[in-house]
Formats: structure tokens, sequence, C-alpha cells
């Protein structure tokens, strides 16, 4: 007889976005986050997992979006993240498409050993900004993994 006992988290996040002058659409926004978390046979364990999303178009165009996790507990722990930004800028009068921009990004990543003396906190940041003076746009992805010993 099998005793293994499998635990899976998936959250799949939308979030969409459009901004009206005088009834005419002229920018739009779409983000979309996707987490997929396993384990098998962990130990007392304690998650925290969330998800920011972001969009603005004033002053400087920026979409951004943020998971953040914390996990304690023994077993292994497999992740797998995505988070894919969209925008775009449309022109009132005709609907007519001048600009976009998008940026996306993937994490897999498996963790196993860890005992509940320790706590890992992981956190992804995706950034998507545009400069209206020059026209130029830019993608950023950052990833940071910290594990603290908790005090007992």
């Amino acid at each position: 007889m099998d005793n293994t006992k499998k635990q899976t988290l998936k959250v799949d996040l939308e979030v969409t976005g459009r901004n009206y002058l005088k009834g005419q659409l002229i920018n739009s926004f779409e983000a979309h986050a996707l987490i997929i978390k396993e384990s098998v046979n962990r130990l007392h364990p304690n998650d925290e997992d969330t998800i920011t999303i972001l969009a603005s178009d004033c002053g400087t165009p920026i979409l951004e979006a943020e998971y953040q996790s914390k996990s304690i507990g023994e077993g292994e722990i497999k992740t797998n993240i995505e988070l894919d930004l969209k925008g775009k800028a449309l022109e009132p009068s005709r609907g007519v498409l001048l600009d976009s921009m998008s940026a996306n990004t993937k994490l897999n990543k498996a963790d196993a050993g860890r005992s509940t003396d320790l706590a890992l906190e992981d956190s992804l940041k995706l950034t998507a900004k545009k400069t209206c003076d020059s026209n130029c746009a830019s993608a950023n992805a950052h990833y940071t993994s910290k594990i603290t010993e908790l005090v007992k």
C-alpha cells in the first residue's frame, strides 16, 4: 500500500485593465500569473504565497508583478511560477495601436532536505516600463532566495 501524501497548490490569476478618455479606449494592460506548488510527504508545513500586480499609465507607464513565498516544513517542494505582462496604447479617435510593451518570466525550482527549524523565503519580481520621452521600453526580472534559521 502506498502511503505517499501528495499536496498540490495551483493558482491561476488574470488581471485586465482599460483606460478610457471621453469614452474612447486609450490604453489597456493584461497580467497573468500561474503558480504550481507540489510536495510529497511534507511534515509540519507552514506556507504562505502572495502575488501582487501593479499597472499604471500615469507619467511613466509601468507594469509590475511580484510573487513572494515563505515556506517552513520538512520535505520536498517543487515550485513553477510564470508571470506575463502586456500593455498597449491606442490612438483614441481611431483605436489604432500606437505602442505596446510586454515581458514574461518563468521560474522552476525544487527544494528538498529542509528541516522545520529553517524558513525559506522566495521573491520573484517582473517589471516592464516605458519612457514616454525617448520611446524606450525596459523589462527586468529579479529573483531572491533566503534561508533563515528559526529561533526556538
